[in-house]
């Protein structure tokens, strides 16, 4: 199981739906469906379990959080087996429902190179 670390610098963005068949049709389209779960963590932390789910692989991992302040956080991630994610999923934080949600990702406007897996698109 590999681990990454590093310091994440969050940007969101609230846009239209673009048209599905419109993003098809660029370079390294991808569509997956992500089931995201979180864990209890302590006071400024947060941490969860997400599996993402493709055509032909499912990829398990699971990632704690620490803000800096209210653009960067410290993240770690570490990708986990199916049977670890099932047994942590069987705690959730209390008051929370799974996340479900489907992530298109491609590559935009020849950005200099394409979107690791694990990197989102919003």
């Amino acid at each position: 199981m590999s681990e990454k670390r590093g310091i994440e610098i969050e940007r969101k963005y609230v846009i239209r739906m673009p048209s599905v068949s419109l993003m098809e049709g660029e370079d390294e389209y991808t569509v997956s469906d992500i089931t995201q779960i979180y864990l209890v963590a302590p006071k400024g932390e947060t941490h969860r379990i997400r599996a993402r789910s493709y055509p032909d692989r499912t990829v398990y991992t699971e990632t704690r959080k620490r803000r800096i302040d209210s653009i960067s956080a410290v993240e770690t991630e570490s990708e986990i087996d199916r049977e670890w994610f099932l047994a942590l999923a069987s705690h959730p934080l209390s008051g929370t429902r799974p996340v479900i949600k489907r992530r298109h990702t491609f590559r935009y406007r020849s950005q200099s190179r394409p979107p690791r897996q694990d990197e989102q698109w919003r």
